[in-house]
């Protein structure tokens, strides 16, 4: 099974919550679905964390890593959608 990545999601503020990346996550989730994979992603915002693991982004977590900088520590989730 092949494992899609999404890296550096951002938007615009301009354009939030528009769903700008709701249409992209789903279409490389179609893509990789279609290709007999899955897709995964990492984030560290509570804000973003809730959206992806709302139905309408169907993720799920399977772990979670802690990383410090000189500013601060974070706490990173990995989630996927189409693997359990």
């Amino acid at each position: 099974m092949r494992l899609w990545f999404c890296y550096e999601l951002a938007t615009d503020p301009e354009y939030q919550g528009l769903g700008c990346v709701t249409e992209l996550v789903q279409h490389v989730y179609e893509i990789a679905t279609e290709a007999g994979g899955f897709i995964s992603l990492a984030t560290a915002v509570p804000l973003n964390l809730k959206k992806y693991l709302s139905p309408r982004m169907g993720f799920h977590e399977r772990g979670s890593f802690t990383n410090g900088s000189p500013i601060a520590i974070l706490t990173s989730h990995v989630l996927v959608r189409g693997i359990k």
